[in-house]
């Protein structure tokens, strides 16, 4: 399972209504979801951008694990 597909399910939701909330074409989130295609540094900051509401975590932290950066520590 990518993260990005973890952290989407963790807000509880849906492909569908993510991609709409995103403004990223399903079929675009479905690729980046299964691995097939590498998320741009873009659409890694529109997709923490929506899910740091969802679950509490500051988009910073979520960029820096969609895009598979180490964080930096304090």
């Amino acid at each position: 399972m990518t993260t990005l597909k973890r952290l989407r399910e963790a807000t509880g939701m849906n492909r569908e209504d993510f991609a709409r909330l995103t403004g990223v074409t399903l079929a675009r989130l479905e690729k980046h979801e299964q691995g097939r295609h590498g998320i741009s540094l873009e659409d890694a900051a529109t997709y923490a951008t929506y899910l740091s509401n969802a679950l509490n975590r500051t988009p910073s932290k979520l960029l820096a694990e969609l895009a598979q950066l180490p964080e930096e520590s304090a």
